[in-house]
C-alpha cells in the first residue's frame, strides 16, 4: 500500500523503496504458506510492483553460512530460500568483503587519486589514503 500511496503523492517521481531480508516477508493472500513457492510468489509479486507503480526496489538476501566460509564465492543459486528472486530481478548485486577471507591481512585500497588524504601512522610515517 505505501508504494501506491507513494505513487499517488509522486505521479513523475522516481521512487525506490529498500527492503532488507527479502526471504523473510510474507504475503498472506494467495501465497503458499512456506516453502520455495511461496518466495516465488513474494519474488513474482515485487517484481509486479515494480512494474505497475514504475519503481525501483533494492532487496538485500541472505546466503547460507557455508557460503561464508573462507575460500568460498557465494553464488546466485545459492541465495538463502529462493533462487527465483535472481531471474525476477532486473539486476543482481553481489557485494563482497576482504575480511571474510583474509581476516586482518585485508587491505583497504583507493585508487581516486583526486581524493586522497594525508594520514600519518604510529611509527610517524606519512602516506597518501
Amino acid at each position: 500500500m505505501w508504494l501506491k500511496d507513494l505513487r499517488k503523492q509522486f505521479p513523475n517521481r522516481p521512487i525506490i523503496g529498500f527492503a532488507d531480508n527479502f526471504h523473510h516477508y510474507d504475503i498472506r493472500a494467495g501465497a503458499p504458506s512456506e516453502g520455495e513457492g511461496r518466495l516465488q510468489f513474494i519474488s513474482r509479486y515485487a517484481k509486479d510492483l515494480t512494474i505497475k507503480y514504475q519503481a525501483t526496489l533494492v532487496m538485500t538476501m541472505e546466503l547460507p553460512k557455508d557460503s561464508l566460509k573462507p575460500g568460498v564465492r557465494p553464488r546466485m543459486s545459492t541465495m538463502k530460500g529462493s533462487s527465483s528472486m535472481a531471474y525476477d530481478a532486473s539486476a543482481n548485486i553481489g557485494v563482497y568483503n576482504d575480511l571474510k577471507d583474509f581476516g586482518a591481512r585485508s587491505q583497504l585500497y583507493w585508487e581516486d587519486q583526486n581524493d586522497l588524504e594525508e594520514f600519518e601512522n604510529e611509527a610517524g610515517a606519512v602516506a597518501d589514503l
